[in-house]
């Protein structure tokens, strides 16, 4: 639609608005209002034209300091004007509240209506001071409110219909007005904020001010609907019925302000004194007052709401943004965040000096948390653009230049609490049952697991059964001594329960779980029988913690006494221990996901899964843009992969971190096209599918997008391989129109059989059909430029016998083992992100681990495998 048209409209809007006013006051009149009702009128159509001069005051630059512009903006939210809205529609509530209760004649179902009027408007009372339709079905900001609320209104605009007619015929201006100021409120709220933005707005950001119309308008409109119920509750009460109106409206409006006035200025100083955890720590121009973590305890997968109470120690000039972390610790790594550029609807320039400001946030943990651990919480206040793109480090964080009992993890970043994480699942029962209390700390060892047969690798496996009564007070150290029968010194393996990542101080009351060791045996450790002793001391004070048996007696040293191993190192039990572990590590499947199922993020991450345990792991994200196929170098150390930018960019994923690290400036370029004389130039960008040639170390690719473009990639340079089919041909297209008779358009990925030598490719319909099909390289054809793909198999789950849909990334291990992926367009939910060994030649897919089961990383594009042998 025109800017003519809008501008059009909203003026047209705007002088009805207007025109409509003029008539209700003429009507209002010559109809006489008492004079509470006149009087109240007066002074809503007073404050509404002082707030329409505050807000123009302060478009106008007038007020210089932020938190008073603030105040005054009529955009903005929980202000001077939202407050008087919300009394506004409070006090329409509270005249049809009065009606309903004494007005004297009516029906159950007349009272019925008049309350459900008190209820609707008491509501949007609620709704604009608290900001609730902002918030409707979430917790950002979106316009799921629409549906419910138009449905509402529907449901009321009816009910009120039948009112009129069956019950209040002769107050039609009564209705009229009611319903009528409910229109303009919507109007005002809804259309003439578009034609304000669409007409003027977007094209001279200076017009800001007139945002003015669009609250104004809703104002008029709550003005109207009051004048209507004003004036049907002067017409049915009188004597007491009156001043009972006078008590509700007058008492009533009088404690909603207070109420207001309580929950923007005190309510959460006081929030924080009955509930939250005072802290001091001080960010210059701010501070952190105190905060509150629920629930206590989280599990994997589940989401931890931390309450912030902010004070601002001057003025301020900045909006700054927040950034929580969960760190797992010793190894600082973050888990889980929560980053907001907002810190809440009212914005740091706007808080006023000395007011305790309160800020919720929701920190979502990943299904694939580890746990029993514990994580600390971090808080970061810091100013300047989101750094995408970049390191947070970029950004300018307010350094602490104070904290009370809260340590710095940097400069501007402090630990703010630890937070434990704990399975759902209880462990298993021990091997060992025991009941060895600590009782001055409420822990007690309940069993433990020592090797029952001969140890003959220099690993020794131990697990321990830990449970709390109460919250242990302190950070303390378990030993482990191995005390061998006859000469010998003692062995001590000292270290923090759980190796320091779930400390005994963040043991919440009621832990039990299982914690597993695995000790690295010296080289020098002679063989024979070692006594295992255990226990807990306080590592500030070597103090060991008072333990008793089951009976009560005290335990002797406090060295609780575990039995005794036999140790007999073995080479040759060494070596097949090594080559098992080799073989694990090998055989895997690397897989690239382009989303979160938890952040919602669309990053690219690499993951790596088991085929021997069938359990996945992420490694990281790659930083790059929606990868969709890759595959392994000649020596299976790193991944070559293609990201999708205006050309094509070639480059290397790092197994270890995931990192995408890009070789050379582009497959192609915007004056070097890939070639194909038959048919046209090409811009290489969307690559689905890259293959190694093990025979000849050829990597091959094809850009899909409906072309289908079979290339080669010079590995050193990240550029296509030129006349790689022939002088001037750098691409065959690949036809596949000889599959069937399903229209089948993209090639999803290929890959090579290291064994014969064939050349596999997975094609794709519109509908998500799958096909596995060779390239006939003998039936190329330069003269047409094409090459055609065979049918060999339809992939088929044994589970069901159905086709499997959307499957979209495949690779060879080097002893000719298929896998492929099926990702989330398939048939089946259960097929989403499932990994299938597949049988080229019967199609029979055999189902193998779901990834998403174990990480957060769904929709997987591309898979590269590999295997011992």
């Amino acid at each position: 639609m025109s800017t003519t048209v809008l501008q059009l409209a909203f003026f047209v809007i705007i002088l009805a608005i207007a025109g409509f006013c003029l008539v209700v006051a003429v009507l209002l009149s010559r109809r006489g209002l008492r004079p509470l009702a006149r009087n109240l009128l007066i002074a809503v159509i007073v404050a509404e034209v002082i707030l329409a001069v505050l807000h123009l005051l302060q478009a106008a630059g007038v007020f210089s300091d932020g938190a008073t512009a603030w105040f005054f903006d009529l955009r903005h939210e929980r202000n001077l004007g939202t407050s008087f809205s919300s009394l506004q529609l409070m006090m329409v509530g509270f005249v049809a509240l009065s009606v309903a209760l004494f007005a004297p004649g009516f029906r159950l179902w007349q009272r019925a209506y008049w309350l459900l009027a008190s209820v609707l408007f008491a509501y949007l009372s609620f709704d604009e001071f608290y900001s609730l339709h902002n918030y409707f079905g979430g917790r950002g900001p979106s316009d799921a409110y629409q549906l419910p609320y138009a449905i509402g209104a529907i449901v009321f605009f009816s009910l009120s219909g039948l009112a009129y007619w069956f019950g209040f015929r002769r107050h039609l201006l009564v209705f009229f007005l009611l319903l009528a100021g409910l229109t303009i409120m919507v109007t005002g709220g809804v259309l003439i904020e578009e034609l304000v933005e669409g007409g003027f707005v977007d094209h001279n950001p200076q017009l800001e001010w007139m945002s003015l119309f669009e609250e104004m308008g809703e104002m008029i409109g709550a003005t109207v609907s009051l004048a209507g119920l004003l004036l049907f509750a002067q017409q049915q009460l009188h004597g007491r019925g009156w001043a009972a109106l006078k008590t509700v409206a007058l008492g009533g409006g009088v404690l909603w302000s207070a109420w207001m006035v309580f929950a923007l200025y005190f309510q959460p100083l006081v929030e924080l004194r009955l509930t939250g955890v005072p802290v001091n720590v001080n960010f210059g121009k701010v501070s952190l007052i105190g905060y509150d973590v629920t629930p206590e305890v989280i599990e994997p997968g589940g989401e931890a709401m931390v309450t912030l109470y902010w004070r601002a120690n001057e003025p301020l000039d900045t909006d700054y943004s927040l950034s929580i972390h969960a760190l797992s610790h010793p190894e600082i790594e973050s888990v889980a965040q929560s980053d907001d550029l907002h810190v809440g609807i009212i914005p740091s320039h706007a808080w006023i000096p000395g007011v305790v400001m309160k800020r919720t946030h929701y920190i979502q943990f990943p299904r694939n948390l580890p746990a029993p651990a514990s994580y600390w919480l971090t808080v970061r206040i810091w100013s300047g653009p989101w750094p995408l793109g970049r390191p947070w480090q970029d950004t300018t964080g307010l350094p602490v230049s104070f904290s009370e009992n809260r340590p710095l993890l940097a400069d501007d970043a402090v630990i703010l609490a630890s937070i434990p994480a704990l399975g759902a699942t209880p462990p298993p029962d021990p091997a060992v049952a025991a009941a060895y209390h600590f009782a001055g700390q409420g822990i007690t060892l309940d069993g433990y697991a020592l090797p029952e047969e001969t140890v003959e690798i220099r690993e020794l496996p131990v697990s321990f059964w830990w449970r709390t009564s109460t919250a242990p007070d302190r950070d303390l150290t378990q030993f482990f001594h191995l005390v061998p029968q006859g000469d010998g010194e003692l062995l001590a393996f000292d270290q923090q329960p759980f190796g320091g990542r779930f400390p005994t101080k963040d043991w919440p009351a009621g832990l039990n779980v299982v914690d597993e060791w695995t000790l690295a045996l010296p080289e020098d450790m002679d063989a024979g029988t070692y006594d295992v002793y255990t226990g807990l001391y306080d590592v500030t004070t070597m103090e060991r913690m008072a333990v008793t048996d089951s009976s009560g007696a005290g335990v002797e040293h406090n060295a609780i006494h575990l039995g005794s191993i036999e140790f007999a190192p073995s080479a040759e039990a060494e070596a097949a221990v090594a080559e098992a572990r080799a073989r694990e590590a090998a055989n895997v499947c690397y897989a690239l996901s382009d989303a979160n199922s938890r952040t919602g993020s669309e990053a690219d991450t690499l993951v790596v899964v088991s085929l021997t345990t069938g359990k996945t792991v992420e490694i990281g994200q790659t930083g790059s843009v929606k990868i969709e196929g890759m595959t392994f170098n000649a020596d299976r150390t790193a991944l070559y992969a293609a990201d999708e930018r205006e050309v094509a960019q070639f480059g290397v994923i790092d197994l270890a971190s995931g990192v995408f690290t890009p070789v050379g400036d582009g497959l192609v370029s915007a004056d070097e096209p890939a070639r194909n004389p038959a048919l046209y130039d090409a811009f290489l960008k969307d690559i689905d599918s890259m293959a190694l040639e093990p025979e000849t170390g050829i990597v091959w690719g094809v850009h899909q997008d409906e072309e289908n473009l079979l290339f080669q990639v010079d590995t050193e340079t990240g550029t296509i391989v030129r006349d790689a089919f022939g002088e001037g041909y750098d691409y065959l297209k690949i036809d596949l129109s000889g599959l069937s008779d399903l229209p089948y358009n993209n090639v999803k990925d290929m890959a090579v059989d290291p064994v014969t030598g064939t050349f596999y490719i997975l094609a794709g319909t519109e509908a998500f059909d799958s096909a596995l099909a060779t390239l006939d390289f003998d039936a190329a054809d330069l003269t047409t430029g094409l090459i055609p793909a065979r049918l060999v198999s339809i992939p088929t789950s044994t589970q069901d016998g159905a086709p499997i849909l959307d499957v979209e990334g495949m690779s060879f291990t080097p002893d000719g083992t298929l896998y492929v992926i099926s990702t989330n367009n398939s048939n089946s939910e259960a097929n989403y992100d499932m990994l299938w060994r597949l049988d080229p030649g019967s199609g029979e897919a055999t189902p193998i681990t779901r990834l998403s089961d174990d990480v957060d990383a769904v929709d997987y594009e591309a898979i590269a495998c590999n295997s011992a042998g």
